[in-house]
């Protein structure tokens, strides 16, 4: 069954190179219309053909790229992702980041208004709230000894804090906004008149419009509107009015109500979804609005090893070996309930995070069929709103960067109120009472309850085995059984429902999950391009640079996942370099590419499925 993409009024869509906006989406076909305006260039596609273009990597979807926030993004950042930028530049926009977030929460809640004056007393609560996510970070999530060294950054003055969120709400809570900023200088005390307020906040009325007039041409309808005014008064004698500046008109479009802006600019029905009050649950309306994710420890003792190399141990050995519990990462679905990522690890960290929120943008059917599921794991797409507790795998900036490249939103909720995430917690209490209870080795909750039973004797599953049982359990059990939180639907037939009815985000092009998720190396300029486990890749753009440009070196991402291309980086742009060999397009590579750069290889084997059905093993040479 073809998916149905989901696409918003202000998205671009470039096709060919061309660059589309929506016009339609119905439940057979889904209408473009050239972004230039020119006459008879509409085009339409039904869902299947527009995967088909999807496939064949002809399609980039820029979500929000017609809107102010996009352009004021681009004017400060140019096509550059969070991520591209020095790891000290990303780290001090995401602190500032993390200030901007405070002073929402302060600030939706009434208990402020934007003024220095207002801001001022909440400055050392917001630092400390601002230096526990720092704290987080730095620690690690190991339990850190009294009297260890951490650095925190000074807070920011109320003037620099509220010209940062001005920034931050222009460009639609992009963080990229927040890499380069300067302080702004000036007189902040009004110098209005009772008559000058009241022509002032009669025009910035004009901006709760549903045709979305852009603030700076508010600005420039306040600045006629006053022009006008004068000219009258000097006409009767009358003083001139007080011209407002243009800072002056942006503070005061700052001042109107989030909600009230939404509901006139977007619709009340958006807006009901994007200010939904979490103590009441989330609101959420279709696939992959709202994801949240967390990791479990496994309530089971297993083997630290794959059956592979089990078999080939002694007894002796493998009585020796280590039985341990392995770490659960989860991602679900708040509006279907389905599992759209899942992955087994030995110890929490932000990689295996990262990689799990990649999965949620594939097609994971191959997963299934490989544990011998009777049903697909088709739920992916692309993401929006991740949410996620303030663990270490989380509170890092390579996690969140990762997430802001593939146009998402990384948020995570106040500490110590779990309902705040409750779809995901209640998925680890549903494994611990359905599926645990059935694999040896269980530790159970507490000892009083574990009684005389021997995990460590018990334990039989290795790695791969425990994720075999897993898949299985979430495709062809968890999936397909009626949820409470559903009304007594199944998460799988939700999943059908409410993309048919509502469609689904497109998922990142392979480009740029490369560059979102890719491993990252660095490789000398050759003449016939970069070489990359033994592997050479090349492209227009590389051939010029292996000419023209003096740094022989460059960046390279790879997905494991997909060798038949890399993103190479020239400049400050990312190109596509292709591989020599064809072929190799969706082949995997099982292979540390850590040792890639210092280790040659002799070979390694890449498999891929035939045409009939059977899979084949090609041996290439390092």
């Amino acid at each position: 069954m073809a998916h149905r993409f989901r696409f918003e009024h202000d998205d671009l869509v470039y096709i060919d190179g061309v660059a589309y906006h929506l016009i339609d989406n119905t439940a057979n076909s889904v209408c473009f219309v050239d972004a230039d305006g020119s006459a008879n260039s509409e085009i339409c596609y039904t869902h299947a053909e527009l995967q088909e273009v999807m496939t064949a990597e002809r399609l980039q979807h820029v979500r929000r790229g017609r809107s102010q926030g996009k352009a004021v993004v681009r004017s400060i950042a140019g096509e550059r992702k969070l991520s591209d930028f020095s790891p000290k530049a990303v780290s001090k926009a995401l602190w500032r980041q993390k200030w901007c977030e405070a002073l929402d929460w302060r600030y939706e809640a009434g208990r402020l208004v934007k003024t220095e004056a207002s801001i001022r007393p909440f400055l050392q609560e917001m630092a400390c709230e601002v230096n526990s996510f720092e704290e987080a970070q730095q620690i690690h999530g190991t339990q850190a000894q009294a009297g260890k060294l951490l650095t925190f950054r000074k807070s920011p003055c109320p003037k620099s804090l509220m010209w940062w969120h001005r920034t931050y709400i222009e460009a639609e809570r992009d963080p990229v906004a927040l890499v380069l900023q300067s302080h702004k200088s000036g007189n902040w005390n009004t110098k209005s008149c009772p008559i000058s307020r009241t022509l002032l906040l009669g025009c910035i009325q004009g901006f709760l419009d549903l045709q979305r007039p852009s603030k700076k041409k508010i600005v420039s309808r306040t600045r006629r509107a006053f022009e006008r005014e004068n000219k009258k008064r000097l006409e009767t004698g009358e003083p001139e009015l007080w011209v407002p500046s243009r800072s002056t008109i942006y503070r005061e479009l700052e001042r109107l109500s989030p909600f009230v802006v939404c509901c006139a600019r977007e619709g009340v029905a958006k807006a009901k979804r994007k200010f939904a009050l979490f103590e009441a649950g989330v609101d959420v309306q279709y696939p992959l609005e709202r994801v949240e994710i967390d990791e479990w420890k496994v309530d089971l003792r297993s083997l630290a090893v794959n059956s592979g190399i089990w078999k080939n141990l002694s007894k002796q050995e493998q009585a020796a070996f280590p039985r341990t519990r392995r770490w659960l990462y989860v991602a679900i679905d708040c509006a279907t309930r389905c599992i759209v990522g899942m992955r087994v690890a030995s110890e929490p960290s932000h990689d295996e995070a990262i990689r799990v929120i990649e999965m949620i943008t594939r097609d994971k059917s191959d997963f299934a069929k490989a544990v011998g599921a009777k049903f697909s794991w088709d739920q992916y797409g692309g993401l929006e709103c991740v949410a996620s507790d303030n663990g270490a795998s989380y509170a890092s900036d390579a996690f969140e960067a990762a997430v802001s490249d593939v146009a998402g939103w990384a948020i995570r909720p106040l500490a110590g109120l779990p309902h705040l995430r409750g779809v995901i917690e209640r998925v680890f209490g549903r494994f611990a009472s359905d599926l645990m209870p059935l694999l040896p080795g269980r530790t159970f909750s507490s000892s009083q309850e574990r009684g005389d039973y021997d995990a460590e004797a018990s334990a039989v599953l290795t790695d791969d085995m425990l994720t075999a049982i897993f898949v299985h359990y979430v495709v062809d059990v968890y999936h397909q059984t009626e949820h409470e939180g559903l009304d007594g639907d199944t998460p799988a037939n939700r999943w059908r429902t409410l993309s048919s009815r509502y469609g689904v985000t497109p998922p990142p092009t392979p480009h740029v999950r490369r560059s979102a998720f890719g491993e990252r190396l660095e490789r000398t300029l050759r003449g016939n391009g970069v070489r990359v486990a033994g592997l050479y890749y090349s492209c227009p753009e590389l051939r010029g640079a292996f000419l023209n440009a003096p740094d022989r070196t460059v960046a390279v991402r790879v997905d494991v996942m997909d060798i038949g291309a890399v993103s190479v980086l020239i400049g400050d742009t990312w190109y596509v370099a292709k591989s020599f060999l064809n072929g190799l397009d969706g082949i995997r590579i099982s292979l540390n590419l850590s040792r890639i750069c210092s280790v040659p290889l002799t070979w390694y084997f890449a498999e891929k499925e035939n045409g009939n059905g059977k899979r084949t093993q090609r041996r290439i040479q390092a």
